[in-house]
């Protein structure tokens, strides 16, 4: 009989040809092939929303390639983990608020020890995005009654919205499933990444998904040094009505998403409470959406007992944008201001501002800003110098003539145009000379690329410029201080 192994790998050979490169990867890294017999191949992933997923997004296709690498008919059966089976149902609601009701958590099957875009992509079909409702209802009478320790939540983050890309994948997804499934498969959820790359906006989605679609739904968002503060007014106020109604506020929700859970540390009473509202939302069926700057065993001062619950659901990471997704981020932001800029100019801030959405945001604010005062329009070189004070230090600058021109054009505060054109008064004819000499200098160029740089048909104009600055410059201090300055800038020194 054919080796199973073998097999699975002529199926994902020929199945490349079909799919795209995401999904292949994330077959290869979600899927294991158990057995093969006459008439059936069985294959397990490791999570019951994975294998919904699969059966949604890529089973026909599979099914197609196995029966065609086999040359026969297959069934085809995907399995789950015996350990991790669990009823399509929600399971009968329990009394107890013992934590021995709690087991003890799993190692999280996609929790990554460094970071690998294969382990964790889980790609995003356009038919689940396209049923999504994207109008937010109104505020429900429910989420008034939490008072004003909630956040806001901001009807424009929607998973529709939700840019999409390898490094942030799987968080979406698994958001998305609890938001439509609350506490079935990934419960707690805990998310995890730097500061900025869209852990908040997910949270916000949760909310916005769950007012449109399950109004009846109680949910309270907030951050963990809200309900510090909250567990700290309890306690200060006193008296058995005022704790009741805390516990009251943070037990009887159908969902509690807590932000920023790392700064529960070192407060050791309310890392107590919190432990105790979890277990009973968890023992009540209730869902846990929680966000972090890093993973749970990575926690400072924070208890081992709500580190371990902390890893009972699904952990998943968010990585920095990707350039693909940092491209989509800013034109999405330009469409949305109504803003042309050209594609270079969107490679260009790509490029050099990688670290997350809102550095990216500011950046672009920035540039639309400075546009709306200016009339020039937005090029590569023009985003460099409005960016010089901000852009990584050795990608400042790519220097060519324009760069130069306007570089000295804006010290000695004339026109560009002036530069390059034909008059000739002192003023500009200087400036002028120097920017000719510069180019020189600075660049592998002939005289008579300069020239044509400058509209100049004789390049003996620049070879005069070049040797009266080359001159200049041995006696004249005013000039070789402006040099300095206009050098350090185009070199990012």
């Amino acid at each position: 009989m054919t080796d199973i192994f073998d097999f699975w790998e002529t199926v994902l050979a020929r199945l490349g040809e079909r799919i795209s490169p995401e999904m292949l990867n994330w077959l290869m890294s979600h899927v294991l092939p158990l057995t093969l017999t006459e008439d059936t191949l069985t294959a397990q992933v490791s999570k019951p929303f994975l294998k919904i997923w699969l059966e949604q997004n890529l089973l026909s296709d599979l099914q197609a390639t196995v029966n065609e690498v086999a040359a026969r008919p297959l069934t085809l059966q995907i399995t789950l983990p015996q350990a991790t089976d669990v009823p399509t149902s929600p399971l009968p609601s329990t009394n107890s608020t013992e934590t021995s009701t709690l087991p003890e958590p799993p190692v999280p099957i996609f929790t990554r020890p460094t970071p690998s875009v294969e382990q964790t992509t889980l790609p995003i079909a356009a038919s689940t995005a396209a049923t999504q409702d994207t109008q937010v209802a109104a505020v429900s009478e429910n989420e008034r009654n939490f008072g004003k320790r909630s956040i806001p939540i901001d009807p424009s983050c929607t998973f529709d919205n939700f840019i999409v890309s390898n490094s942030n994948t799987l968080a979406r997804s698994a958001a998305f499933a609890v938001a439509q499934q609350p506490a079935q498969y990934q419960n707690p959820l805990f998310i995890y990444g730097p500061s900025g790359l869209g852990k908040t906006h997910l949270m916000h989605a949760i909310c916005n998904y769950v007012r449109a679609h399950t109004p009846e739904k109680k949910f309270l968002f907030l951050t963990s040094e809200d309900f510090t503060n909250d567990f700290i007014s309890a306690l200060t106020q006193k008296g058995v009505e005022h704790n009741r109604a805390f516990r009251e506020k943070y037990r009887s929700v159908d969902y509690l998403l807590i932000d920023d859970v790392q700064f529960f540390g070192k407060k050791d009473g309310t890392q107590l409470e919190f432990f105790h509202t979890f277990n009973e939302l968890l023992n009540s069926k209730k869902q846990i959406v929680m966000t972090c700057d890093r993973l749970p065993e990575n926690m400072e001062k924070v208890e081992q007992r709500l580190i371990s619950r902390f890893r009972m659901g699904l952990v998943v990471e968010i990585q920095p944008p990707d350039f693909e997704i940092r491209s989509a981020y800013l034109q999405k932001k330009a469409a949305a201001a109504d803003i042309s800029i050209p594609t270079e100019v969107v490679s260009f801030l790509a490029e050099n501002f990688t670290e997350d959405f809102r550095e990216l945001g500011g950046v672009f604010n920035r540039i639309a800003t400075l546009q709306s005062l200016s009339p020039e329009p937005i090029t590569v070189e023009w985003a460099q110098q409005q960016l010089a004070d901000i852009l990584p230090a050795e990608r400042r600058i790519i220097l060519n003539p324009d760069v130069i021109i306007n570089e000295v054009a804006s010290f000695y505060k004339i026109r560009r145009d002036k530069l390059v054109g034909k008059t000739r008064p002192k003023n500009i004819v200087f400036p002028r000379q120097i920017a000719m000499f510069l180019c020189r200098e600075m660049l592998d160029l002939s005289f008579k690329e300069i020239a044509a740089a400058f509209n100049k048909n004789d390049h003996t104009t620049v070879m005069h410029a070049y040797d009266k600055i080359y001159k200049e410059l041995q006696t004249n201090i005013k000039l070789q201080e402006d040099m300095q300055q206009i050098r350090q800038f185009l070199t990012g020194g």
